[in-house]
């Protein structure tokens, strides 16, 4: 017959998993005894522990057999622990819920006002733990316990833990009598009336599984099955296929057991890894809630992206029109592009600061929590001032980092709005009626960033200009005049080279022609350098007549002929 107390220790193969939290904050819990600490439970907002630094009696009693000391619930008060005490209805005062022998760990039933509890009160002598249950009455008293009905003098039922979302009751025992040793089990409860045992197939081995807890839809319990990663490991189940084991820095190469949940990010759990195998203690944690950015295009930008490729894709690929959409194609893409960049880079930030808080000495374990909470979890750019003046600069530095990337991505993301009215707006009516008949080329040259290359490209395509004379003069009309002024106000951002070519009608000597049609271009010239055009980028010509574009014979070819040509 095995003689087994509710701590057991076995040792298993090591085997490391190669994994690990992203981000987890462990720290020893302020109650913890000078003896062996674990199983803590939640009990009307206080919490409860097992531990073996003395029984009711303050008598550090050992178990004869096993040579362990006797377990007694204690409960936490101000991270200081006492005797555990519940008020007696036949007695009307509180007394101690710890026998002489192994006690708890405890569980307690908000639906069913029931307070389960493990100890060997009655099995002590035949060596078996067994679960027991009180009621509390409404004026706030228990009635005596009474025993579970799976209880035994052949086998042990211990580890109770009630869930009220399923009004289930798991438990451990080895029932099997078996070289199994002991597996979870679960068995209903409603108003004092238990239902059916049954054991966990997905959860349960051939080694000890104990310490059941349910937390949010997932079973977590603790083994020292095979290809652990040594002695008691953590594992979770989610009450479908089989049990996986927790990561680092839950499991590690020593007992880590009895894992339970006091808030939905926080709870508790045993390890000895701090002794090396020497005393168990009750370790605290934190998983902080790690907002990270998506890396994904923003839907928005994408779908501009698209709308500007069906433009795009509406004229020949050589135009003018489409060179100037290329061109605006290339920037939101070389936006998306960075956006994507911020995200990633935010990310990065946002893991430095976890670890660099998480491994910090300056702050205490609360304060961590608090930062996470107050900070990180919201992925604000702004920082309360009393976590700064904690920060050294180092840390400052990593937060102001962050704070830049953020202002960045939200600048490059509250941009895409006004991205979608200016093509809207400005870039579609503007290739839809024409490069050279409308719209303001300037404004879209710089909106989009167009660079000096392309600008030269799409003016050489879309231009040359001509700009027409009277017969034998050299000025301008008042007509042409506002033509090239218009002109000149549309061209402004050109920085490439400007030819202006001077051209005449047949009338007159050749040699006259000639010098008539420098004049031309030379004035034409003039009105550019007043627009704010280099001098040093004009090229001025005199063809004279010899390229007509039109008849000479007629008033109307000769008119027509009668003209300068600005070329970009």
């Amino acid at each position: 017959m095995k003689r087994l107390s509710v701590l057991i220790i076995f040792l298993s193969a090591l085997a490391l998993y190669g994994q690990q939290e992203k981000s987890v904050l462990i720290n020893p819990a302020c109650f913890n005894s000078t003896g062996n600490d674990y199983a803590v439970r939640l009990f009307k907002e206080k919490l409860f522990f097992v531990s073996d630094f003395k029984d009711s009696t303050s008598v550090k009693k050992r178990d004869k057999y096993s040579g362990y000391r006797f377990t007694d619930v204690l409960a936490v008060n101000n991270c200081k622990f006492e005797d555990a005490k519940l008020v007696k209805n036949d007695l009307g005062e509180a007394v101690s819920i710890n026998s002489q022998w192994y006690d708890g760990p405890i569980s307690y039933s908000v639906k069913d006002s029931v307070l389960f509890f493990s100890n060997t009160s009655e099995g002590y002598q035949h060596g078996m733990m067994g679960i027991y249950w009180s009621k509390e009455l409404p004026n706030g008293t228990f009635t005596d316990p009474q025993a579970f009905p799976l209880n035994s003098k052949e086998y042990s039922c211990m580890h109770p833990y009630f869930d009220d979302n399923s009004s289930t009751l798991y438990f451990s025992s080895d029932v099997a009598g078996d070289s199994s040793g002991f597996d979870i089990y679960r068995i209903s409860f409603t108003k004092g009336t238990f239902g059916k045992p049954e054991a966990l197939l997905g959860v349960n081995s051939t080694a000890n599984d104990l310490f059941a807890a349910v937390h949010d839809g997932t079973l977590y319990f603790s083994s020292n099955r095979l290809n652990g990663m040594g002695g008691l490991d953590l594992y979770k189940w989610n009450f479908t296929g089989q049990a996986t084991a927790l990561a680092e820095p839950f499991n590690s190469p020593f007992d880590d057991f009895a894992l339970i949940y006091s808030q939905k990010q926080r709870g508790y759990f045993a390890s000895n890894r701090s002794s090396e195998g020497k005393q168990d203690d009750i370790l605290e944690f934190y998983i902080p809630v790690v907002n990270q950015t998506p890396i994904v295009t923003d839907p928005a930008l994408q779908e501009l992206i698209s709308k500007m490729k069906k433009l795009f894709n509406q004229f020949s690929p050589d135009s003018p029109e489409a060179l100037l959409i290329a061109e605006a194609i290339a920037k939101l893409e070389q936006q998306e592009k960075q956006m994507l960049a911020l995200m990633q880079e935010m990310n990065k930030r946002q893991q430095d600061i976890t670890a660099y808080v998480d491994s910090s000495s300056f702050l205490s374990f609360d304060e961590k929590i608090q930062f996470h909470e107050d900070v990180l979890s919201q992925q604000t750019t702004y920082v309360p001032a009393a976590y700064m003046e904690k920060l050294p600069t180092s840390g400052q530095q990593l937060l102001d980092q962050q704070a830049k990337a953020t202002t960045l991505f939200s600048k490059q993301q509250s941009s895409v709005p006004a991205e979608q009215a200016f093509f809207e707006q400005k870039l579609t009516p503007f290739v839809n009626n024409g490069v050279i008949a409308s719209g303001d080329l300037n404004e879209i040259i710089a909106h989009y960033e167009v660079n000096d290359a392309v600008v030269s490209q799409l003016m050489a395509q879309t231009y040359p200009i001509d700009f027409y004379f009277g017969f034998d003069r050299f000025e301008l009309n008042e007509e042409e005049l506002l033509r090239l002024k218009a002109f000149a106000q549309k061209v402004k951002s050109y920085k490439g080279v400007i030819v202006i070519e001077g051209h005449t009608d047949s009338k007159g000597a050749a040699k006259y022609n000639q010098q008539l049609s420098l004049k031309r271009a030379n004035a034409v010239a003039q009105l550019l350098i007043n627009a704010g055009f280099d001098p040093q980028t004009i090229k001025v010509i005199g063809q004279g007549e010899t390229q007509p574009i039109a008849d000479n014979t007629t008033p109307q070819g000769r008119a027509k002929n009668r003209r300068v040509v600005v070329k970009l």
